[in-house]
């Protein structure tokens, strides 16, 4: 099918009350209509593990009416960061952004150290982002190979073909291991910790049609999410990991553990114990013991708070 091609557009916005900004996503801009789509830029803070604070920016795609199934909208956009009516910094991707639905976003969660941002990138207190783009339109089957496929090898000789341009849209760690190694991507088992069935499931669970989170798949989404840098489905992770009933308590412990020094899951999973009883039967597991001395703590800690 021919796509729908846009002409060039350029959204600019001013973000005010930088020095505060914790929270990722916190300022949406004002939104740009193209066509039958609404675009924001949309910026935030990022903390790594060692809480080094970051400037993240993100393009978004926020609204299309009317809803289409089944689309692909392949973005070609150039990120510029302005000061004094001049442009101090461009960076673009290495592959055009694919969105396949709404209410989406790509970018960079390290778009630039805090510290880099607050010394030489405000001025009168704002901060001003731009992005240049324009798109094409697609609507049809996903699973159709429509753009390039990419080998993923693997230690032991398999390899697996991707959509790089899909697979990087989700992951900052990815985009970097694409953009340095254009031909294909090697994951040495070993040095990855990584094999072909769990690099198989990461994908299947950020595909257009994503796979369902369960008990079985719970803690390993959430390692390869964190290990990978894929934001939008470790939040995911944790979201699920306190809300939903098809992944037992064990298994969400577990992931707590997997992924501290972030307390979200563990301090919303210990909410999840109401009564004295609640927790009596959840130590008779037979994995209870083999959960970390400080979890076992913390639960025994959540005990005493909730004792009449």
């Amino acid at each position: 099918m021919n796509p729908f091609v846009s002409e060039d557009y350029e959204l600019k916005h001013s973000f005010n009350e930088i020095t505060n900004l914790r929270d990722k996503l916190a300022i949406l801009s004002d939104g740009l209509v193209t066509e039958n789509m609404t675009w924001n830029i949309a910026i935030g803070a990022h903390y790594n593990q060692e809480n080094e604070k970051f400037l993240a920016v993100y393009f978004c795609l926020t609204k299309l009416q009317p809803i289409i199934q089944n689309f692909v909208c392949e973005v070609n956009a150039k990120f510029e960061v302005w000061k004094n009516d001049q442009i101090i910094r461009t960076h673009e991707p290495l592959f055009n952004i694919c969105f396949q639905n709404v209410e989406n976003k790509w970018g960079f969660p390290k778009f630039a150290k805090w510290q880099h941002l607050m010394d030489n990138w405000i001025l009168d207190g704002k901060l001003t982002i731009g992005v240049k783009f324009s798109y094409k339109f697609y609507n049809f089957d996903f699973n159709r190979n429509v753009f390039q496929s990419y080998p993923v090898k693997f230690g032991d000789g398999r390899r697996v073909f991707i959509n790089k341009q899909f697979f990087a849209m989700f992951s900052q760690h990815l985009m970097e291991e694409f953009k340095n190694s254009p031909k294909f991507f090697e994951i040495e088992d070993e040095a990855e910790a990584t094999n072909i069935n769990d690099f198989c499931l990461l994908y299947a669970a950020i595909h257009p049609n994503p796979i369902q989170i369960t008990g079985e798949t719970f803690v390993k989404l959430l390692d390869l999410s964190k290990r990978f840098e894929v934001e939008n489905l470790f939040e995911k992770c944790v979201k699920d990991g306190v809300t939903s009933t098809m992944i037992p308590m064990i298994e969400k412990f577990r992931g707590a553990e997997l992924i501290e020094p972030d307390n979200r899951l563990m301090k919303g999973c210990l909410e999840l114990f109401k009564t004295p009883h609640d927790i009596k039967i959840f130590a008779l597991n037979p994995d209870f013991e083999k959960l970390q001395d400080k979890t076992r703590l913390a639960i025994l800690m959540a005990l005493v708070k909730i004792i009449p």
